[in-house]
């Protein structure tokens, strides 16, 4: 992850996360499913670590406390609510449709809180925000 950068990975792998989810879909057969939930637990692992990692290390000792709550606090909440917006939409589509539509709306969801992210401004990219009447 480090040699290739977090940020870099985060959006394929998420892209690979949801197609191998609805990937499930596709079978009816648990053990053709078996390699399936590995590769999504690699691509999943990969997020995971490299999200966290990269949400530590950009924030100061002092705020180290708050945003470690704060990541556990959304995986705890994910870990509650999940299960029943599945149950919830698995009686609504059956469970195949979940698999199919879930993935599809957190994909959508990650990609639009992808574009609200606040990103540092470079060095390199500051002669951009100069007015050009300024140079």
């Amino acid at each position: 992850i480090e040699r290739v950068g977090e940020r870099r990975l985060r959006t394929p792998m998420m892209i690979a996360s949801a197609a191998a989810t609805s990937a499930v879909s596709l079978t009816p057969v648990f053990l053709s499913q078996i390699p399936i939930w590995g590769l999504n637990g690699f691509f999943r692992g990969v997020l995971r670590v490299g999200t966290s990692a990269e949400a530590m290390s950009s924030v100061s000792d002092d705020d180290s406390g708050p945003t470690a709550a704060l990541l556990s606090g959304g995986l705890d909440l994910g870990k509650i609510v999940g299960p029943l917006v599945a149950g919830a939409v698995a009686d609504i589509v059956g469970v195949a449709g979940m698999f199919r539509i879930l993935p599809l709306g957190f994909l959508v969801v990650f990609l639009l809180l992808g574009t609200l992210e606040r990103r540092p401004v470079r060095p390199s990219d500051r002669s951009l925000l100069v007015k050009t009447e300024d140079r």
